[in-house]
């Protein structure tokens, strides 16, 4: 996907920043206000990876290797099918421009995922079994959003554009 697909409607944000997105009525970016003056359309196809990436990849190999009661109150070892969901979500938002979440091991065997912002907070929560939850909410209590990750209004990307360009829902 580049720029030109989208005949003017879509502008890359910075030096850096591959987020497509259309601003409506020809707001520049400094002028957007509110996420309903954006459309997401997706990343585009040269995104570079996020600085972060590795770091963060290390990280979840790292929980690999907690033993059992790691925590010292019963902790469960780190499931193999929430590490993989963790590296499948990596690989889908760990590019330039999305902001590094906070990323622990669950003690239930799941991995959570955080991502903060002065104006809104994101927490994807991927189970030991495969489920993934997701939880969206903005610091002034006017929106949330809970339920299963890839269900969410508007998609995962686009809550990361938000916080990351502390724009209002």
């Amino acid at each position: 996907m580049t720029l030109s697909d989208h005949r003017g409607a879509s502008q890359k944000l910075s030096d850096g920043e591959y987020w497509i997105v259309a601003i409506e009525r020809g707001l520049s970016r400094d002028a957007v206000t509110s996420s309903r003056e954006v459309t997401w359309l997706g990343q585009a196809d040269s995104a570079e990876p996020a600085l972060w990436l590795a770091a963060v990849h290390r990280r979840l190999e790292s929980f690999a290797r907690l033993p059992a009661n790691w925590d010292g109150e019963g902790a469960h070892v780190t499931s193999g099918l929430a590490l993989g969901a963790a590296h499948d979500l990596l690989a889908r938002v760990g590019v330039d421009g999305v902001p590094q979440p906070f990323v622990a091991a669950a003690t239930d065997g799941g991995v959570l995922f955080e991502w903060e912002s002065d104006g809104m907070a994101v927490l994807v929560e991927l189970e030991p079994r495969g489920h993934r939850h997701l939880t969206i909410s903005d610091r002034a209590g006017r929106f949330a959003w809970e339920g299963r990750l890839g269900d969410e209004p508007d998609g995962l990307e686009k809550w990361l554009w938000r916080l990351s360009n502390d724009i209002e829902q």
